[in-house]
């Protein structure tokens, strides 16, 4: 089953720009990801300090198998920039 991954970050005070910079270096590497079909960095509108990941998959799985291969230097520099965790969620159809 197709999924469609949403992961939400907010960048903290005064590191806005950082973290789109490092969202953006981070995507193609999860858009070269076996199973990966799109991946797209999302700005809001309304709050410079949120991003979104949007990222579709082929299953799951694929997202999560291609999980544990994320580049650890990419993804350290994305939470050293967030406030906290992501939230993230998974969606069918």
């Amino acid at each position: 089953m197709k999924v469609t991954r949403i992961s939400c970050y907010r960048a903290k005070t005064g590191a806005e720009e950082a973290l789109q910079t490092a969202l953006l270096a981070l995507a193609p590497a999860i858009a070269n990801s076996e199973g990966c079909g799109k991946v797209r960095v999302l700005s809001s509108l309304d709050d410079p300090a949120e991003f979104a990941l949007y990222e579709e998959w082929k299953s799951i799985e694929a997202h999560r198998k291609a999980a544990a291969q994320f580049p650890v230097d990419l993804i350290a520099r994305v939470n050293d920039l967030i406030d906290a965790p992501p939230r993230a969620n998974d969606y069918s159809g």
